[in-house]
């Protein structure tokens, strides 16, 4: 969710032309959006409602970046000084009812609910700010089409094209390239009747201890094969217990896999060791953790998706660190 709202922040500054300086007021507008309008997997309310009870209204919404008027509230106007002030809408209040925008005349960030956006006057960054300056606060003000057309030179436009993303899409794929059945749709988990067929065989309660765990067959049998892949994989030796050595105890983890739909699809019993009954120098000298970096695997289906390969997704049931301990490590 943090690298959602980064994005979303990051597109409303860069689409606006809104200054960096408005980082924050971007995020917090990027976060009361999908509150109010994501619909979570088999559940048709938001977020806000089912927080607060009550369905979100959106149609106070606008664009943000937009330029706005905000009404001069001042005591002490004269008879022709103007009743609005120039602004920013940089989002929604978080206390009450109204928006939040920059005042360029009195250079600070205002919430006023006696605001109107100007939403046809949204023009995108590389015309509506490309003459702003690093230190200046908000965007100066443009009063004709003249300032705010961009130059057509040659230098110009190759730099637009190189900053200017590819939007293109596929949107048609060719009948060749779609794998198994095409009236089927697009699965992207097991579906609903393949997974009610092995409900039966599986236990839906995860045990606290082994004595639990042993009186139910479906937790036997997860034990069991956890046990057989540490066998296969020659993990230890059997040896008598030493007398002068520390001795690491274990313990089973049991958890329950489940789908979309909450079902549990697999029960998952993992043998672990007690780490922290080590001491670091006496009992080892370095640690390792083979996890899977989110990077990565972003970066894999992007070059899969560049280089059109073809992606298929396993289950491992267990995965050993491959390596040779000089240490010697005693476990019961």
């Amino acid at each position: 969710m943090n690298i959602t709202i980064q994005q979303m922040a990051r597109a409303m500054l860069d689409e606006s032309g809104t200054p960096a300086t408005f980082w924050g007021e971007a995020a917090f507008a990027a976060i009361v959006i999908p509150n109010k309008t994501n619909v979570r997997v088999n559940n048709t309310q938001t977020p806000h409602e089912l927080w607060y009870g009550e369905t979100p209204l959106v149609k106070h919404f606008k664009n943000f970046g937009s330029k706005c008027y905000i009404k001069n509230t001042d005591e002490q106007l004269g008879k022709l000084e103007p009743r609005v002030d120039e602004g920013i809408l940089l989002g929604y209040s978080p206390h009450k009812k109204a928006y939040k925008c920059y005042n360029k005349r009195l250079g600070r960030i205002v919430d006023s609910i006696d605001v109107v956006v100007d939403e046809k006057g949204y023009i995108p960054r590389q015309v509506k700010y490309e003459n702003i300056e690093e230190d200046e606060v908000y965007p100066p003000n443009q009063t004709n089409d003249e300032e705010i057309e961009p130059q057509e030179g040659p230098e110009e436009q190759i730099m637009i094209e190189e900053k200017t993303p590819s939007r293109y899409v596929q949107k048609n794929h060719p009948v060749s390239q779609i794998l198994g059945q095409k009236e089927a749709g697009v699965q992207t988990r097991r579906s609903t009747a393949e997974a009610s067929s092995y409900l039966a065989l599986l236990s839906s309660t995860e045990p606290q201890n082994v004595r639990e765990a042993c009186k139910d067959e479906c937790w036997v049998k997860a034990m069991d094969e956890e046990l057989e892949q540490i066998e296969k994989n020659n993990t230890w030796e059997l040896v008598p217990r030493p007398k002068d050595k520390n001795v690491i105890g274990i313990k089973w983890i049991f958890k329950n896999k489940l789908n979309e739909n909450g079902e549990v699809v697999r029960n998952k019993a993992r043998l672990v060791c007690k780490g922290y009954a080590q001491q670091e120098g006496i009992d080892f000298e370095e640690t390792f953790s083979p996890v899977a970096r989110l990077e990565a695997i972003r970066m894999l289906l992007a070059l899969s998706s560049f280089q059109k390969f073809k992606v298929f997704q396993m289950d491992v049931k267990s995965a050993f660190l491959n390596g040779d301990l000089e240490e010697e490590v005693y476990i019961e």
